[in-house]
């Protein structure tokens, strides 16, 4: 049996997504500071100090190309159109042996550093963190999300295109929560006008 890397929270960087709702490939659009989008992303979690695998649309050639001179790793998916669980999938079988996976989305540029440390922080082999946000006594759950390597077999079986919603609702006891007032955590880039000018 493989030995579980007890230092390693990996970041899959998810990043196949078909962007039918911004209407152009929204990874490589040209943010108000001049970068692309998907660039943005990734430099805030390679803030934090944590290894990343981007996972791209097989055949994705310039989102590609704009990335491999960033010295990341980059991962394919071949079922991209299945849904969000086949990137999640392929990263953590590219990953299988790392105490935690950090899930994050790449159209989701404006969460706060500090609440990724957080997140990093209380990250367990054993647990799931979610940062939630609490509003005059409405819970939100947000994004990324941090899932222990006890959770492998699970995550090894998502289909569709709920991601790991299943996984956490099977799992309550489970969780840690990250609280904090970052709206970062909800603010997924769809369309144009998500974007913060």
């Amino acid at each position: 049996m493989a030995k579980i890397s007890q230092n390693s929270v990996h970041c899959l960087l998810l990043a196949a997504g078909s962007s039918q709702r911004f209407g152009s490939p929204k990874a490589l659009h040209i943010m108000p500071n001049g970068k692309p989008m998907i660039i943005n992303t990734l430099e805030l979690y390679r803030g934090i100090g944590v290894d990343i695998t981007v996972v791209i649309q097989a055949g994705d050639h310039d989102l590609a190309a704009v990335l491999k001179p960033r010295d990341v790793a980059l991962l394919e998916n071949q079922n991209a159109t299945v849904g969000l669980s086949q990137s999640i999938v392929k990263g953590v079988e590219h990953q299988s042996e790392s105490r935690a996976w950090l899930i994050a989305l790449a159209d989701m540029p404006y969460v706060s550093p500090n609440t990724l440390a957080s997140i990093v922080k209380l990250a367990s082999p054993e647990r799931i963190v979610i940062p939630r946000s609490i509003t005059k006594g409405v819970v939100r759950l947000g994004n990324p999300v941090c899932i222990g390597h006890a959770f492998k077999a699970h995550l090894l079986q998502l289909s569709g295109d709920l991601g790991a919603k299943n996984l956490i609702k099977q799992n309550q006891s489970s969780i840690d929560y990250v609280d904090c007032d970052d709206h970062g955590i909800h603010h997924d880039i769809d369309r144009f006008s998500d974007i913060i000018r």
